[in-house]
C-alpha cells in the first residue's frame, strides 16, 4: 500500500522560545511525506515556484519519494511564518484544513481521509476533525514524534506495536 500525501511544500520561518529559522524546507506535505517514507512508498502532490530548486526536489527523492505530482508554476513558493509560545494546544485553523482537504478529495475525484493523530490535545481538536468528517486515532505515547507514527500507521492500515508495525486488513 502507498500513501499520496496532499498538501503545502513550502518554505517556513518558525521562531520559538529556542530560536529562530527562516526559509526551512517546510510545509505539511514535506513534513508528512518525509516522516512516511520511512514505513511505505509515498507520492506527493503540491505546487511550488520557480525558487524551489533541485536541490530541494532532491530532499524528497533521496528518500524515494514521488514527486511527479509536485506542479511548478511562475512566482515564489508558499512561505509560511509562525510564532510558537509555550502551549501546543490550537485548533484554530483545523477546522478550516480539514474542510478544504475533502472538498479537494471531492473535486479531484480523490478517494482517501483526513487522518489526526491525537495523543493528548486538551483543547477541542479531536471534536472539531471529527465533526468535519476527519478520522481521528488516539496516540498513547505523547511527543510530536509518536502522533506521526501513530497517523502514518493508521494511514499505511498498520497497527503500531511499539515501534513496530504490523500490517492489517
Amino acid at each position: 500500500m502507498s500513501i499520496l500525501v496532499v498538501g503545502s511544500v513550502a518554505f517556513d520561518t518558525l521562531e520559538t522560545p529556542h530560536g529562530k529559522r527562516e526559509r526551512c524546507l517546510g510545509g505539511a506535505a514535506t513534513h508528512f511525506s518525509l516522516a512516511a517514507s520511512f514505513f511505505t512508498k509515498v507520492r506527493v502532490i503540491g505546487v511550488v515556484g520557480d525558487d524551489f530548486t533541485a536541490e530541494h526536489e532532491a530532499v524528497f527523492t533521496k528518500k524515494g519519494i514521488d514527486i511527479s505530482g509536485i506542479e511548478h508554476a511562475a512566482g515564489k513558493s508558499f512561505h509560511w511564518t509562525g510564532r510558537y509560545q509555550g502551549s501546543l494546544n490550537e485548533a484554530e485553523t483545523l477546522r478550516a484544513c480539514i474542510v478544504k482537504v475533502l472538498a479537494t478529495f471531492r473535486t479531484e475525484g480523490i478517494r482517501g481521509e483526513v487522518i489526526i493523530a491525537d495523543n493528548g490535545s486538551t483543547d477541542a481538536s479531536a471534536q472539531i476533525a471529527v465533526a468535519c468528517g476527519a478520522r481521528v486515532v488516539n496516540v498513547k505515547e505523547r511527543g510530536y514524534g509518536n502522533a506521526l507514527r501513530g497517523g502514518i500507521a493508521a494511514a499505511a492500515g498498520l497497527q503500531a506495536n511499539g515501534f513496530s508495525y504490523v500490517k492489517v486488513g
